[in-house]
């Protein structure tokens, strides 16, 4: 954890609309912006397959980064902060998500097909204060709490509630081998 008197150093990456990007570099105004290579904390906003490949390289390099997921038209989904090794990956997230969803087995496909559009300004604001948020507490203080909730956010009904989310012991990227990737119809 950083002294909150040292500026962090964040690299925001992803295929996001810029908007978001150019709000989340203003509610940091502490951190100073650079590389992914020698960044504190990534913080990626983009398409799924654009999360899956900063997902790749962080967890290559056993690395800490935050995800903010695209908006699927309903939920604007934040987190958590990813610890290779420690907590849920973007997979753990994405099948816990599928598990709730009456389509769970379509839901990769569904989630993949959502196009990055011109996205709500007020969203944007609004995503990026709360992706802020959950660095600040990250780089400061690890707060073990931003690396163990995704933070939903629900614009038609302006709401954002924090949802615990575990580790799947069956994903394939931060399963214990050798039961990675082992469909079980016991666990989720």
């Amino acid at each position: 954890a950083l002294d909150p008197a040292t500026p962090a150093r964040v690299a925001l990456v992803g295929d996001m609309i810029p908007s978001l990007l150019t709000g989340l570099a203003e509610a940091l105004p502490s951190a100073e912006l650079g590389d992914e290579a020698d960044a504190d904390l990534v913080i990626a906003a983009g398409s799924r397959p654009a999360l899956r490949d900063v997902g790749a390289r962080m967890h290559a390099a056993g690395r800490a980064w935050l995800p903010v997921h695209p908006f699927d038209g309903r939920f604007q989904l934040v987190g958590p902060v990813v610890v290779p090794g420690e907590g849920p990956c973007l997979e753990c997230v994405a099948l816990r998500w599928a598990s709730t969803t009456p389509f769970a087995a379509d839901h990769a496909a569904a989630a993949d097909a959502v196009a990055v559009v011109p996205r709500d300004p007020s969203l944007d604001a609004i995503t990026a204060g709360f992706a802020a948020r959950y660095a600040a507490r990250w780089i400061h203080a690890h707060d073990w709490l931003v690396a163990s909730t995704v933070l939903v956010v629900e614009p038609k009904v302006m709401e954002a509630e924090a949802h615990a989310v575990f580790r799947v012991a069956r994903c394939g990227t931060c399963g214990p081998r050798p039961y990675a990737g082992i469909v079980s119809p016991w666990r989720a």
